[in-house]
This record gives structure tokens, C-alpha cells and sequence, in this order.
């Protein structure tokens, strides 16, 4: 289009739409991360993963887990940790007991409901459990759900594995011992942590 003095307004107009555009995208951007932040990739964010992970610690026993633990559970930077819980305080959903670990206040355990709930039987924590395992996570559960310990190269060698020095197992029990649900009683045993698996007993 041209104006009477024959000058186009095309220029102009296409600046303004960008300007605009930019202006519409950073607005969604924000309303993005408002309320809990972006989703991961599992559709959770920061705030529901963090909730999440204290209120099923919570329910297996451990009502002030370490800050570093939750954030391993959460997949998340120590950062996003901790810029995610002033949020949470804000909310007065999570509270700091001290500098290193983490709880849930009265509001929060209102929030998660039953997922704080330890549940009414060993049984029952031992399914809550391994809804959360996947794979040979679960069957190394199952192969430990007697409570006793075990040589890990027993339950290697019943897993497939020739024995407890292939990286492949080494990195499967590595990662249930990183949820809290096994311990080492020595380096060459393995036995369901009985605080958390247990609660019942």
C-alpha cells in the first residue's frame, strides 16, 4: 500500500508485527514458568518433582531427606534445587529444618495427600515402591523383598549378569541405591534398606 506522496508503509508495518510478536512470545514465555516453572520432558516440573520425591521419602520414613539426595532423585541441578524450594517456602509447602536437608510443612502434606502416606502394610509400601523401579529395577526388588542379605553375585548371576563386576549391574543396583532403597552391608552384599522398605516390621 502507498500513502498519497507515494511512500510505502510496508517497512514500518512489518516492524511493528515483529515488535509485537516478540512481545506476545516473551509474554508466554513468562506465563511459561509461572506456577511451578517449564515441564520436563516427563511433563513434571521442578516444583511437582521436588513435591514428589520428599512426600514418597516421607511416607518410606524419611521425613527430612538430604538436599542432594532429592536433587539426584529429581534428575535436577543442585540451583534448580534450591531456587525451586524458596519457591516452595514461599508457598509454605517445603521447610528447611537446617542447611542440608528438606521437610514438608502442614500445607504441604495437605498438597501430596496420600503419596505421604506410608500406606497399612509392608506389602503395600513394597508396591508404592516399584511403581517407581522399572525394568530389572523391579525384579532385583523382588529377589530382595525377603529383607535378609544377599552376595551380589548371587543376585547377579540371577539377574543374567556373569557376576557383581559387570559395569551393567554395577550400574543397576548403583541406581537403587541412589533412591534410598538398598544398602551395602558389605562391599560384596546387598539387602533392602529395611527403615524405608519396611516400616512395618
Amino acid at each position: 500500500m502507498k500513502t498519497t506522496n507515494g511512500k510505502s508503509k510496508t517497512g514500518p508495518t512489518k516492524a511493528k508485527e515483529t515488535s509485537t510478536k516478540k512481545k506476545i512470545d516473551s509474554a508466554n514465555k513468562k506465563k511459561a514458568n509461572s506456577g511451578g516453572g517449564k515441564k520436563s520432558k516427563d511433563g513434571m516440573t521442578a516444583e511437582q518433582k521436588i513435591l514428589d520425591v520428599i512426600a514418597k521419602l516421607y511416607a518410606g520414613g524419611n521425613k527430612t531427606p538430604k538436599r542432594e539426595q532429592v536433587a539426584k532423585l529429581c534428575a535436577i541441578a543442585a540451583k534448580t534445587l534450591a531456587n525451586t524450594v524458596a519457591k516452595l517456602k514461599k508457598k509454605d509447602l517445603v521447610e528447611c529444618p537446617d542447611a542440608q536437608t528438606l521437610g514438608l510443612t502442614e500445607s504441604g502434606l495437605e498438597h501430596v495427600g496420600d503419596l505421604a502416606s506410608a500406606g497399612s502394610s509392608n506389602e503395600e509400601v513394597h508396591e508404592r515402591i516399584k511403581n517407581d523401579l522399572k525394568g530389572k529395577q523391579v525384579t532385583l526388588f523382588d529377589l530382595l523383598a525377603d529383607g535378609e542379605v544377599h552376595e551380589k553375585d548371587d543376585i547377579a548371576e540371577k539377574l543374567g549378569y556373569e557376576n557383581r563386576s559387570v559395569k551393567a549391574f554395577a550400574n543397576l543396583i548403583g541406581a537403587v541405591k541412589g533412591k534410598g532403597i538398598v544398602i551395602y552391608p558389605t562391599p560384596a552384599t546387598i539387602q533392602l534398606d529395611k527403615e524405608r522398605c519396611f516400616p512395618f516390621a
